[in-house]
């Protein structure tokens, strides 16, 4: 079990969030968006994804190459909600 937790401009969260969940329908047993919103110091937006398994190379690529994507971490978590 995997969290990615994505940081991208304020003004692109909500697009991003749309295309995440669009890709992920019908696969909601792979991973889920459980959070997004904007960061309390900066004002950065954050999109926080559960991953079950570990998250795919591919969606790294994606990341790394997507232009709105401020920055991006891939981390495991013992206690994530996702496990429930």
């Amino acid at each position: 079990m995997q969290d990615l937790f994505i940081l991208c401009p304020w003004r692109d969260t909500m697009h991003l969030v749309r295309a995440i969940q669009e890709q992920l329908q019908g696969k909601e047993d792979i991973a889920e968006v459980l959070a997004h919103g904007m960061s309390s110091k900066l004002g950065q937006g954050f999109i926080l994804l559960a991953w079950r398994g570990i998250v795919p190379e591919t969606v790294i690529t994606q990341l790394l190459h997507n232009g709105s994507i401020t920055d991006f971490m891939v981390c495991e978590v013992a206690d994530s909600p996702a496990e429930e």
